[in-house]
């Protein structure tokens, strides 16, 4: 997923992000060409939501990558890689929870291709 700016078509980048004490999660994005932004208000429910799907708004380090529980070949990690920063962390948790799910021993891009195809991205 990625926020693309109407007026001059560039992707957007998050800005910042944060929740309150009751639960609620605003985060803003702008355009690093124009500037135009927009912000994200997630009530209490959608917060939840938010955090269950391991959201992360900033890329992740070599180290946060060799971190995973279950090892990626050198192909899947070049084609993490290539997924837009802003949902690579949540890609990430998502594959990792699918191949734990599913007893594999090795993250590949067959893997990562089974996970999109089964969440139709």
């Amino acid at each position: 997923m990625k926020f693309t700016c109407l007026k001059c078509e560039k992707e957007m980048v998050n800005m910042k992000s944060g929740s309150t004490e009751a639960g609620l999660t605003n985060t803003s994005f702008s355009c690093p060409a124009c500037g135009n932004s927009f912000g994200l208000a997630a009530n209490a429910m959608e917060s939840k939501a938010i955090r269950e799907l391991v959201l992360h708004t900033e890329p992740l380090s070599i180290a946060e990558q060799a971190d995973s529980l279950i090892p990626w070949d050198k192909d899947a990690l070049e084609r993490l890689s290539q997924i837009p920063e802003m949902v690579r962390g949540m890609a990430q948790k998502g594959i990792e929870k699918y191949a734990a799910d599913n007893g594999l021993k090795t993250i590949t891009v067959d893997v990562i291709a089974q996970v999109k195809e089964l969440y139709g991205m």
